[in-house]
């Protein structure tokens, strides 16, 4: 048995080595992607800054960690109050908190639980009939806003944000603890400091969603099993702490099922240190609480959907797709594994869970035959390649559905983010560096401390997301993991340059290179600022202004019963837009209107007759700022694309300007072939940027619409 578990390690330390190579030189490489994306291919000197700014946080953190090897005694109060204090300030004057997409229906649904369902979930949504991995996390939200009622606080977001932030601090502070248990009290500083400089601390505060709610239960799990294998050679059993590590794993997988990956993890870790000649009392105490941790597992796992199913009708939950759609849809390369529309209606399209299942084994066979084996290994590739390799983490194309964006915006998210784009990737190919240089320490010392406990988890969190759909906002509950390898990497550094007695440690020549470098990247990122203009969105035409919840639009008509009535008769829609971004000389800008297609029927003599097209809405587009008509056109039916988009071209920009819109849309006739779609959970957006009156009476939402802009060839 220690041949094989012997075997495993090797096995499974070099796959890890293997794919963080690979993940290095793809994050490397990442800048090739974003200069297409942003920085109107100029991919090659944006690469060369990346690297340089590489360079210089490699020799910054070294640096840093040979500092904090001297103990404080307060200097991780010190450090976990500045990062909470950087979290502030970016939640402030950084971002602009908006739900929309899957945290928005996950907490409008809880919202609606305590308001108008008495509690109860709406299982006639089809999106929880799709998804049922969401009904625990739309509970806990429930309980959440229901104690807020109660307190007499019914404006739910900024208390929906703070949840967010203590679930990352706590996250935060359970990986200080693995470290300060593992390495000491240095190692545990030196996380906290990587933890203020990692950009993904940041961006996701205001995404509240089981990605961000799961990370301090996978930090918890890790954290006890460092606890227990301490406490394994002592005579006290400590079953309080296997229990509580069945409870953790428990609640967090009903939170999220990626919590399976760390408890796998650590299920092999105490196999493979339980065959290391370990004694027979240490043995049968690690099977006692292995026992204990099954029984209180289960009985929480049961729990909670007890707690589940006293809040929705489990008989009319039909609808829900099979573990095997979400292997189909990673297998899709049109969208290089990540989420695609036509692999959810094709599994929507059949009707049981059984032939939902079947029909996603029938196409998943056909895409692996066509895949072959080098297709396979291609997939794979880019799966990794978008889900780690490149550090966004998909927070720019989040953080564009929003306007009246804070001052610091646009130089952290918005068109003026270039050095923080190069930095976010810089830090990535750093990470990476220094988390192959803690797997490659652990191989050569051949020990099967706690740090392989935590290079599984890293290895399965990879590899759950080759085999499963490619989703790369989904990696932040496995920040601490690789934020433990690289500060664990970093400590190993330093300790083999001592060995070898580097020129590099010495004061004066690493103060002068770090210098001489500091002053070249900067130059350079400013050069590239000026010259190229990061943006975010495509060099040619730029989103600038989403509708809030523009995926989850519906119809006017079909959000309430008052708005139903007023288009049994002509309607005037008023659309009041505060942009809020500068407008350059010479640029040009779209508007595009949502609709939703209404089939009209004539029926004569019981024939179908095809309806001539017919002017239906009068469409203006005047200044806010001036009152100036910018635009008026009247709009047939026929002019509609087939998804019921309406492009609206405005004249050239003539002067500098920070200009807002009102956009009317008068409607002709008495009958609706197309209604406009207007954003669908208004009480989640803190920020109101915009007002929609219909026939004069103001509402609570906004039409579904984007602004794009071209910027001017001069």
């Amino acid at each position: 048995m220690q041949k094989i578990t012997n075997l495993f390690y090797r096995f499974s330390q070099g796959m890890t080595l293997g794919i963080g190579g690979c993940l290095l030189l793809m994050s490397c490489l990442a800048m090739i992607v974003y200069g297409i994306m942003y920085g109107n291919d100029h991919y090659g000197i944006m690469t060369f800054a990346m690297l340089l700014m590489a360079a210089v946080v490699t020799g910054g953190v070294l640096i840093l960690g040979r500092k904090l090897e001297k103990e404080s005694r307060y200097r991780s109060i010190l450090l976990f109050g500045v990062l909470v204090c950087f979290q502030i300030f970016f939640l402030v004057f950084i971002s602009h908190p908006m739900a929309i997409s899957d945290p928005a229906r996950v907490q409008h649904e809880a919202l609606m639980m305590v308001q108008k369902q008495h509690g109860q979930m709406n299982m006639q949504d089809l999106y929880f009939q799709r998804y049922p991995n969401n009904h625990f996390i739309v509970v806990l939200f429930y309980y959440f806003y229901k104690m807020l009622y109660f307190m007499g606080i019914q404006k739910v977001w900024i208390p929906t944000i703070i949840l967010n932030l203590i679930s990352i601090d706590i996250g935060v502070i359970f990986s200080w603890l693995i470290a300060r248990r593992w390495k000491g009290a240095a190692m545990a500083d030196l996380l906290l400091c990587l933890f203020i400089f990692c950009p993904t601390t940041y961006v996701w505060l205001t995404t509240v969603y089981t990605n961000t709610i799961s990370f301090p239960f996978v930090m918890l799990i890790l954290y006890l099993c460092l606890r227990l294998q301490e406490e394994s050679e002592k005579q006290n059993g400590h079953q309080s702490l296997w229990a509580l590590l069945g409870a953790g794993m428990a609640v967090g997988y009903w939170i999220r099922p990626t919590t399976i990956i760390p408890i796998i993890a650590v299920a092999l870790y105490f196999i493979v240190r339980g065959t290391q000649k370990m004694k027979k009392e240490t043995v049968v105490r690690c099977l006692i609480g292995t026992v204990l941790t099954a029984g209180v597992f289960t009985g929480c796992f049961m729990g909670c959907r007890g707690l589940v199913d006293r809040h929705m009708d489990r008989s009319r939950l039909t609808g829900q797709f099979p573990v095997t759609h979400w292997i189909m849809m990673g297998l899709n390369t049109d969208t290089f594994g990540e989420f695609s529309r036509e692999d959810e209606s094709y599994t929507m399209s059949f009707d049981t869970k059984d032939r939902k299942h079947r029909a996603d084994v029938e196409r998943i066979r056909e895409r692996v035959k066509e895949l072959g084996g080098t297709g396979l290994v291609y997939q794979a590739m880019a799966k990794m390649f978008g889900v780690w390799a490149l550090s966004d983490d998909d927070c720019f194309n989040k953080a564009a559905y929003a306007s009246d964006f804070p001052g610091w915006y646009r130089y952290f998210m918005g068109k003026d983010n270039t050095w923080y784009l190069l930095f976010m990737q810089a830090f990535r190919v750093v990470t990476f560096l220094f988390l192959c240089g803690s797997v490659l320490g652990q191989i050569r010392e051949k020990k099967y401390d706690s740090s392989y406990v935590l290079s599984l988890t890293f290895l399965g969190a990879v590899l759950f997301f080759v085999l499963w759909e490619a989703n790369r906002k989904y990696n932040v509950c496995f920040m601490g993991v690789c934020l433990l390898l690289m500060a664990d990497g970093i400590g190993r550094c330093l300790q083999w340059m001592r060995q070898k007695q580097s020129v590099i440690l010495r004061r004066k020549n690493s103060r002068i290179v770090m210098a001489a470098m500091t002053m070249v990247c900067i130059v350079l990122v400013s050069y590239i600022q000026i010259t190229i203009a990061s943006q975010t969105a495509s060099a040619q035409e730029n989103v600038i202004y989403h509708c809030r919840n523009n995926p989850d639009s519906v119809a006017v008509s079909d959000v309430s019963r008052k708005e139903k009535k007023h288009f049994q008769r002509p309607v005037l829609l008023e659309q009041i837009i505060r942009q809020g971004q500068l407008t350059k000389e010479g640029d040009k800008e779209k508007i595009i209107l949502n609709f939703d297609k209404r089939e009209e029927k004539n029926f004569s003599k019981n024939k179908l007759k095809k309806l001539q097209p017919k002017k239906e809405y009068k469409i203006e587009v005047l200044s806010l700022e001036t009152g100036q008509k910018l635009y008026s056109r009247k709009v047939r039916n026929d002019q509609f694309s087939r998804n019921g988009k309406l492009v609206i071209r405005l004249p050239e920009i003539s002067k500098d300007t920070s200009k807002g819109y009102v956009i009317r849309l008068h409607h002709y006739g008495k009958n609706y072939t197309m209604i406009p779609k207007v954003s669908r959970f208004p009480e989640l957006d803190p920020y109101p940027y915009g007002s929609l009156y219909i026939n004069g009476k103001k509402t609570f939402y906004d039409l579904s619409m984007s602004i794009l802009r071209k910027k001017s060839e001069s």
